[in-house]
């Protein structure tokens, strides 16, 4: 009788765990999906019951996490850390399409490749959390009529950042055009520094170079006159703006 009892006992033991464990999971879950827009003003039974789908990940840096549009079943979104979406093209050549950012959704059904010749992949640039979520948990949620909306706005949005990209790749010099990006990188991942402010992604020479519009070669010269002139610094391979109102004048083309 005592063993019964024992094993009776372990096994509530292990069932209260277990239950503990899931709870705490929907509360991460809850407040990952209030960081997105989509989702904030959900009210608490409806979030808790869409949070019950979703299934969070690690991702270390520079780690390939999906290729989007491989499961438009899903939403895919950034909880925490920063990534990139680029385009791999057929001729092996990749393309920055965006930044990811905390609380941007980056993969979602009508999102992916335009043609078979090509892939659009998610790569983490620091250790990052992700989450997904199925498209048809977030269509019952919301319904049909939000749903499509909400689908229309993500579009939109990406539209308006293709826009900024193009604008950051023909409008003005070189320097000018790197001085606006990096006032907006300064923006979207802000850290502050006793220096100055820090551009706190780590983005390499040809990332940066194809958010520019210009050569790697020419953007690094171009960064080597902006630390001459002590408007920007470079600290273990982060850059950081320590005059602002250079680059802000030099912006302006």
């Amino acid at each position: 009788m005592l063993a019964v009892a024992e094993i009776q006992s372990s096994s509530a033991q292990s069932k209260n765990a277990r239950t503990t464990q899931d709870d705490i999971r929907d509360e991460i879950a809850c407040a990952s999906l209030r960081q997105i827009h989509l989702f904030c003003a959900l009210p608490q039974a409806e979030l808790r019951h869409l949070a019950a789908s979703v299934r969070l990940k690690k991702v270390e840096s520079r780690a390939t996490l999906v290729a989007v549009g491989d499961a438009p079943e899903y939403f895919h979104f950034l909880v925490q850390g920063a990534g990139k979406v680029s385009r791999l093209e057929v001729s092996g050549k990749e393309s920055l399409r965006f930044l990811v950012k905390p609380g941007d959704i980056f993969g979602a059904p009508g999102f992916g490749p335009q043609t078979i010749d090509d892939t659009t992949m998610f790569v983490a640039l620091k250790p990052s959390t992700v989450g997904r979520v199925l498209a048809k948990d977030v269509e019952s949620v919301l319904g049909d009529t939000k749903y499509l909306t909400a689908l229309g706005l993500i579009v939109s949005q990406r539209f308006r950042e293709v826009e900024e990209r193009l604008d950051d790749m023909t409008m003005g010099t070189v320097p000018c055009r790197t001085a606006r990006v990096l006032l907006r990188l300064c923006e979207e991942f802000p850290r502050a520094m006793h220096c100055g402010a820090k551009v706190d992604v780590l983005l390499t020479q040809q990332d940066l170079a194809g958010i520019v519009g210009a050569t790697r070669e020419i953007v690094n010269i171009t960064l080597g006159t902006f630390r001459r002139d002590k408007w920007l610094g470079v600290h273990n391979r982060y850059m950081c703006i320590h005059q602002r109102d250079g680059l802000s004048d030099l912006a302006i083309c």
